[in-house]
């Protein structure tokens, strides 16, 4: 079993946050209450990730992915020095995996 980080905190950076928004309003927009079950769906990776974030294997700089249920997403995120878990995106998983590495500073 994977061992959990003490003390972890989540941490959205603002392009995170713009992904969010931006995928809540459009599923919205589908359909009232689902960008609000969408919203809710990511609370709950987020839970996950910071319950066991080493859980989730490293990939290019550190970075860590996460599917969330239910909606085709990924949580682009990694571990600073502090144990934050910062997350660097929330993308589609139709998308170029690549888009969030810009997003690296």
């Amino acid at each position: 079993m994977e061992e959990s980080v003490k003390g972890s905190e989540l941490i959205l950076t603002e392009e995170a946050r713009l992904d969010i928004l931006e995928t809540a309003l459009w599923y919205e927009r589908k359909r009232e209450g689902l960008g609000e079950e969408f919203t809710l769906n990511l609370e709950a990776t987020f839970a996950k990730i910071l319950r066991h974030p080493k859980l989730y294997v490293e990939t290019l700089q550190g970075v860590r992915q996460v599917l969330t249920k239910r909606f085709p997403y990924r949580v682009v995120f990694y571990l600073d020095l502090g144990n934050k878990c910062i997350v660097l995106a929330v993308i589609h998983t139709s998308r170029n995996p690549t888009v969030w590495q810009g997003r690296i500073s």
